[in-house]
């Protein structure tokens, strides 16, 4: 069963290019790997801390999946995501 998951990440000298290019190491996936979908981020730069939320198995895949990207995974729990009614909540993108 697929669940959803809040990553937080205290993050030293974070900036946007920096959480993009680990984003883009999430896409990919390395064979046999569970499945671990990233849906969204939030960075807080005077605060140095980004908040993302994944879809996957298992906190135990996340964290695997954080670390193969280099995201600095301080706590991975899982929670529940509330859409508004513009939002897809099971992709985590709004409708068009």
């Amino acid at each position: 069963m697929t669940r959803t998951y809040l990553v937080e990440c205290y993050w030293p000298g974070v900036t946007e290019t920096r959480l993009a290019e680990t984003i883009a190491r999430l896409a990919v996936e390395p064979d046999g790997s569970e499945r671990v979908r990233w849906l969204d981020s939030i960075l807080v730069p005077a605060d140095e801390t980004v908040l993302c939320v994944f879809r996957g198995a298992t906190a135990a895949a996340i964290r695997q999946a954080a670390d193969e990207a280099r995201l600095p995974a301080e706590r991975v729990v899982e929670c529940i995501q509330i859409a508004t009614n513009d939002r897809d909540r099971s992709q985590g993108r709004t409708l068009t």
